[in-house]
């Protein structure tokens, strides 16, 4: 169908009056208008309906089928208006007069708002001189290299491989251009939990840090100042009991003898999860060592380079180990080490907490040692994490009952009691 026989098969509505779209960004205020117009197909007889930003400052017209793709049109105008005000006011005087002719003539030929932003700000970076324009996924590249080169901990650096990757996809120009209602927006669509808004909060900083320190921003670029972490409420920290302990470790040797290792070794010695075993590691026999009575933790293993340490193997532990004892080998052959546990958990009829098994070590070992440094440097932690995230207050009594749990054997089946070996 031509142009022409196009235009004779739709028949238009009379255009109404134009609403408005308010967006607010900070304590400014972007006022756009628009026109909502239906109109019908002469030939299939479909009402269809459009929306219609009324054109300003040189900008083409746009249409949406949508009021919300309308808005979100609105919303990225109005940041790419709000940048270029930033960066105008930046400027020196003469700067200003200069980008204000600019933005003038620019809106003659119709320019598009993001282009008087670069031109705003390259003239910014230029006068600086010492400033050296980088992309986001330049700078990234960069960060992740000298963090590999400076031996921070594997575990660091896949967080901010993972997290930083998806924030270059959205933002692929030069970091000081990015402005802090765009990330805001940006985290806010991810729809993260608070935890998980302040961990990538965490990661866009260390980019900032990076970028500041390599001199690819200016210094006094706001650097996501704005954007302010969750206040996050301290969770209770969860322990089992010597007695449910004592049950896991029971249904694990009569039904999963192949998990009890790293079940008693987590109960009693604290290791993560990810020291265990992660996609690309796991605790090594040799590396338990029974004649010093320590767990070598190794870089490779642990979380990060303050994490490296030896753990020493407590009594009890000896005697649950000694079974399973071997040269060499995997100590957890099984991938998913969280659901061999709750499988033990739901046999026993005990519920699975998670992450109970290392707050336990945590609090009854504080608890029987009376010595926070000395149990932080055996978690591969903080004291000051400790106090804030794993340690429940318990008696020293409390804390000597959960190393007393040992094994013993009795005919066929084996049972337990608590004690001291001899």
């Amino acid at each position: 169908m031509s142009r022409q026989e196009l235009s004779s098969s739709v028949e238009a509505e009379p255009r109404p009056e134009p609403k408005t779209i308010d967006i607010k960004l900070g304590t400014s205020v972007h006022q756009f208008r628009y026109w909502k117009t239906k109109w019908t197909n002469k030939k299939t007889r479909r009402v269809y309906t459009s929306y219609e930003l009324a054109p300003q400052g040189g900008r083409r017209k746009e249409k949406r089928s949508t009021l919300k793709a309308l808005r979100e049109r609105c919303q990225e105008l109005a940041i790419a208006m709000e940048n270029g005000e930033t960066a105008r006011l930046q400027l020196t005087a003469a700067d200003q007069a200069s980008y204000l002719r600019s933005r003038e003539l620019a809106a003659k030929v119709a320019a598009p708002v993001e282009l008087l932003v670069a031109e705003a700000v390259e003239a910014r970076l230029a006068r600086a001189g010492r400033v050296q324009r980088k992309t986001c996924p330049e700078i990234l590249t960069e960060l992740l290299a000298a963090k590999k080169a400076e031996g921070a901990g594997l575990r660091w650096v896949d967080d901010l491989d993972s997290r930083l990757n998806r924030f270059i996809k959205s933002f692929t120009r030069p970091l000081c251009e990015v402005a802090d209602d765009e990330v805001k927006l940006w985290l806010t669509r991810l729809n993260l939990s608070r935890r998980s808004w302040n961990n990538n909060r965490t990661a866009l900083l260390a980019l900032v840090a990076f970028a500041r320190e390599r001199k690819y921003v200016p210094a006094d670029w706001s650097g996501f100042a704005t954007i302010k972490p969750f206040k996050l409420t301290k969770p209770v920290e969860e322990v089992y009991t010597p007695e449910q302990i004592r049950s896991l470790l029971f249904t694990a040797e009569k039904y999963y003898p192949q998990h009890l290792p790293a079940l008693a070794i987590m109960a009693f010695a604290g290791l993560r999860h990810c020291e265990l075993r992660d996609a690309e590691n796991a605790l090594d026999w040799k590396h338990v060592h029974f004649h010093t009575a320590k767990i070598h933790v190794t870089e490779d293993l642990a979380k990060s380079n303050t994490g490296r340490r030896y753990v020493p193997i407590q009594a009890n532990l000896l005697a649950w180990l000694e079974p399973y004892l071997k040269p060499r080998g995997p100590v957890c052959e099984v991938e998913n080490l969280t659901n061999a546990f709750a499988r033990i958990a739901a046999k026993a009829k005990i519920t699975w907490k998670k992450n109970a098994l290392r707050n336990s070590f945590i609090s009854y070992r504080c608890a029987a040692t009376q010595n926070i440094p000395q149990v932080a440097s055996e978690a591969g932690n903080s004291v000051g994490e400790i106090q804030k995230s794993y340690r429940r207050e318990l008696t020293q009594e409390e804390g000597h009952a959960w190393f007393a749990v040992v094994p013993t054997r009795a005919d066929v089946l084996p049972l337990f009691a608590f004690g001291k070996l001899s």
